[in-house]
């Protein structure tokens, strides 16, 4: 298959597969890209945000209002740019 799709990105899009050797990735689980955890489902932010949100909660007491409201909008944002 992947000869056929290399063969097909080089006639119709005049495209190169970047690494030959690479293996393919099953479809099927989720993938993270630039930081976004891309499913079948959608697309979400990827776990070191996830990760970041959480931490940034649990030390809400610490933190400034404003600063916390700030990282808050920040993920909101991101969240709603992608449909979520």
């Amino acid at each position: 298959m992947r000869d056929l799709i290399a063969d097909w990105l080089e006639c119709e899009r005049g495209l190169r597969l970047k690494d030959p050797g690479a293996e393919p990735l099953d479809n099927r689980l989720p993938a993270v890209f630039l930081g976004f955890r891309i499913s079948r489902a959608g697309m979400g932010p990827g776990p070191k945000a996830v990760r970041r949100l959480r931490r940034r909660l649990r030390q809400a007491d610490g933190l400034d209002p404003a600063h916390l409201a700030r990282s808050l909008l920040a993920f909101r944002g991101m969240w709603g740019a992608l449909g979520g």
